[in-house]
């Protein structure tokens, strides 16, 4: 499915007492878009494990992560080339 950032995330708040794993494919986020993700599912803190492809690596990013999702046992970033940031596939 193709939407926006804020529209998924809030499809995706629905399941934030039981989504334990999250893998995004297709489409790299900002890290604008990382950073709606990560307070969709900061408050109940259950994810587990992410999965996301990423316009840049940077240590603000991994600070993003470590705070807003601490209960991560597993994070893979994979690096993409930017593309539009508008859509993305979640799966």
């Amino acid at each position: 499915m193709f939407c926006d950032i804020d529209e998924t995330a809030a499809y995706l708040r629905q399941f934030e007492n039981t989504l334990t794993s999250l893998t995004l494919k297709k489409r790299s986020l900002s890290y604008n878009h990382v950073r709606i993700l990560a307070e969709a599912f900061a408050s109940k803190n259950i994810l587990e494990r992410l999965n996301i492809a990423v316009y840049s690596l940077s240590p603000s990013l991994l600070v993003l992560l470590a705070e807003k999702l601490s209960n991560l046992q597993s994070l893979y970033l994979r690096h993409r080339y930017r593309r539009s940031p508008s859509a993305y596939e979640v799966s």
